[in-house]
């Protein structure tokens, strides 16, 4: 099935990412600095760093390869919003009191709006991650934020 899935959406995938490489803020899991490098047609890889909102002493870092499907508006909207998916890695580092050190994949589903006049795009997205150092475990992170392409 996600071969398929791969498939379809390059198919139907546009050039959305304004330029090669991107670097903004996000609040979430993680809250700080994420970026996004375009690799090919709908296809980028992103990463994120920063602490975890609500929670002291919690660092998180993720990267993931994504790809974006077909997207739901028409430029001449003065958008373009588009759904992506993807898989990547999650290693989070709990250093209240006990240190403690979470890492595996992370499996990622979101939204960007990418505005047709300026290099930059909005997004929401969430990931499910099932950690299997240093305890197995499952976690849920998700974040909304913002980038800069030049």
């Amino acid at each position: 099935m996600l071969p398929f899935v791969f498939l379809v959406s390059q198919v139907f995938a546009q050039d959305l990412i304004p330029a090669s490489m991107g670097l903004g803020v996000s609040l979430g899991s993680p809250s700080g600095l994420n970026g996004k490098m375009k690799l090919g047609e709908g296809q980028a890889i992103q990463f994120a760093v920063g602490g975890s909102t609500g929670q002291i002493g919690r660092v998180s870092v993720s990267t993931d390869f994504v790809q974006h499907a077909q997207s739901i508006t028409e430029p001449a909207d003065g958008y373009v919003i588009t759904p992506y998916f993807g898989l990547g890695a999650s290693v989070n580092a709990e250093t209240y009191a006990l240190t403690r050190v979470f890492a595996g994949p992370r499996f990622l589903a979101g939204i960007s709006v990418f505005p047709t006049d300026v290099p930059m795009d909005f997004f929401i997205e969430i990931a499910p991650a099932v950690y299997f150092y240093e305890q197995f475990s499952f976690g849920f992170e998700g974040s909304l934020g913002a980038r800069y392409y030049f």
